[in-house]
């Protein structure tokens, strides 16, 4: 968590730490704050697997109000028994929550529960803190650090966190009647921008920093759009806890470039400051434009990165249509030559030719900027002809001079024969 007298945009900063003297001047606003969020979260229903619990060395888990840094103490602490439903899990979430916000020390053995509950209900306890603790607060902040002090916890647990911003049909089980899934995802992006400065979650961070990336970004697109009033709400709640910038699209932006600053891409920064990349890209029509710009200078200097970015992405697009899908579009043409087109070129071409015949001029030079890159892999020769038909139906439809020339200046020869079958 970002001092309160820091600015917002000093993301980089470790969250987690503040003042005495701000932490005690905010206890109310926080209280409204995380009442609001809380507002917006309706109780979760469903079912679960059973799973036993592991038993472990039980301590006493310490929190500071003026701090949210645990420390421990040898108090012996309960361990329950089976939780065999969705309910319980997330009862007993809530319970342990609650238990470390009234509490100054806690026993260790919540922290035991807890991990134990992210280990065998994974997505189930992301939903649940999720919902009981929307705007990150101090509490819901030390239960996500210990998340990140357990290996198989965070293997399960942060793919989850990627699957509620990437709105993947798995997790709707988790949501109840009259939730709102924008609000779950931002509270999700709220998360990540806290444990990706959490050095017991750096390993997991660079491991899936692909995915995380990708994540990011979408929220940039989607927050972008106009916010329904119970985001708003969500959000100024957010502001009040955490002292973050006024429009949750330049939060979500700002999380982009503290990550790739994380990531060794500083020295870059700076250019595409100076190509106005971030402005551009807090502006739905020109979205587009500055992702463009944003992958070529990725591909320059974090090549391994972005082959690991195209290839999540495109498995997202593969899958799903966003709303978004013209910036999502933009990026992933300027990384297709760091996927393997041998083995995803075939997807890549359901991808980019899936609006084919096009109505958007925009649409159209992405397309053909792709199928130029396509064309080029052996693999796809059987397949490219039909899609550069389309496209030539599509830009001839338009009557586009300007995307008629770049039509001719990549294929000055016909069309080839069978292409009209």
């Amino acid at each position: 968590m970002a001092e309160r007298g820091s600015r917002p945009s000093e993301l980089r900063a470790r969250p987690g730490a503040s003042s005495a003297s701000s932490e005690h001047a905010a206890t109310s606003d926080r209280a409204t704050a995380a009442g609001r969020a809380k507002a917006v979260m309706a109780p979760t229903e469903g079912t679960a697997s059973t799973n036993s619990w592991k038993r472990r060395t039980p301590r006493t888990w310490a929190i500071s109000k003026m701090n949210s840094t645990a420390t421990w103490t040898g108090i012996p602490a309960p361990i329950p028994d089976i939780f065999s439903s969705q309910q319980q899990v997330a009862a007993r979430v809530g319970d342990i929550h609650q238990r470390l916000v009234s509490r100054v020390t806690a026993d260790m053995g919540l922290e035991t529960d807890f991990l134990s509950l992210a280990e065998e209900h994974p997505a189930n306890v992301v939903m649940s803190l999720l919902r009981c603790a929307p705007s990150c607060d101090r509490a819901a902040v030390l239960m996500w650090r210990s998340i990140g002090m357990s290996r198989p916890a965070v293997q399960k647990v942060l793919p989850a966190l990627f699957s509620v911003i990437e709105d993947r049909p798995l997790y709707s089980m988790f949501f109840y009647s009259g939730d709102n899934e924008a609000v779950f995802a931002l509270a999700a992006t709220v998360v990540l921008w806290k444990i990706a400065h959490m050095p017991e979650w750096h390993d997991a961070v660079v491991l899936h920093s692909a995915q995380l990336f990708v994540a990011l970004l979408f929220q940039v697109f989607s927050t972008t759009e106009q916010i329904p009033e119970e985001v708003e709400d969500f959000w100024r709640a957010c502001q009040e806890e955490h002292r973050l910038p006024t429009k949750p699209n330049r939060f979500a932006v700002q999380a982009v470039k503290a990550l790739l600053c994380q990531l060794g891409f500083e020295n870059k920064l700076v250019a595409l400051e100076c190509k106005q990349v971030w402005d551009t890209l807090l502006c739905a029509d020109t979205q587009h434009y500055a992702v463009g710009l944003l992958a070529r200078e990725m591909r320059c200097g974090l090549a391994p990165l972005c082959s690991r970015i195209a290839l999540h992405l495109l498995s997202l697009l593969i899958r799903k249509q966003p709303r978004w899908h013209l910036p999502a579009l933009a990026f992933l043409v300027e990384l297709l030559e760091c996927l393997d087109l041998s083995k995803h070129g075939h997807s890549a071409l359901s991808v980019v030719s899936r609006h084919l015949p096009s109505e958007c001029r925009d649409r159209l030079r992405l397309e053909l900027r792709g199928l130029v890159v396509l064309s080029k892999e052996p693999s796809l020769l059987p397949e490219c002809p039909k899609q550069l038909l389309l496209l030539q139906l599509s830009s001839a439809s338009q009557h586009s001079l300007v995307l008629h020339t770049e039509w001719r200046n990549t294929w000055p020869v016909s069309t080839p024969a069978g292409a009209a079958g």
